[in-house]
């Protein structure tokens, strides 16, 4: 009886606890949950609290924006930071996302000229983590 027990203590004590993959156990945050401009515009930047996460901006019509990233333009890459093969520019109609380092997205907005609020949410994603921020561009 005592050799069963020994062998389950032994087989327990050298297994080693090895998180999956898939878990979110380090998501990235963004220095700032919100990015506010008037109407004229302007440029701001957000940092991650670490580099190893991907831009994604999910916008509702993707055909107006361009995107840039290491698959899609490799000369934008050879003379920009890119990171794997994940988005490093986003260029739409009133507003630019750009990974310019390892933690850090400069977001340039053009004036507001529509009369009404502009809204979007930029994510940074990780593994099966994402966190992100919103720009905010106000009508008046």
């Amino acid at each position: 009886m005592r050799y069963p027990l020994l062998m389950f203590c032994l087989v327990f004590c050298f297994c080693e606890y090895v998180e999956d993959p898939g878990l979110c156990s380090n998501p990235p945050r963004s220095s700032k949950n919100e990015l506010l401009f008037g109407t004229q515009g302007g440029i701001d930047s957000v940092t991650a609290n670490h580099p190893y996460w991907w831009l994604a901006v999910p916008v509702e019509d993707s055909s107006e924006c361009e995107f840039w990233g290491r698959g899609s333009d490799p000369d934008y890459c050879n003379n920009n930071y890119c990171r794997s093969n994940g988005i490093m520019k986003a260029q739409c109609p009133w507003f630019s996302v750009t990974r310019t380092d390892g933690h850090t997205l400069v977001v340039s907005i053009s004036q507001n000229e529509t009369g009404e609020e502009r809204k979007q949410f930029v994510v940074m994603s990780g593994g099966n983590c994402g966190a992100g921020f919103s720009i905010i561009q106000s009508a008046e």
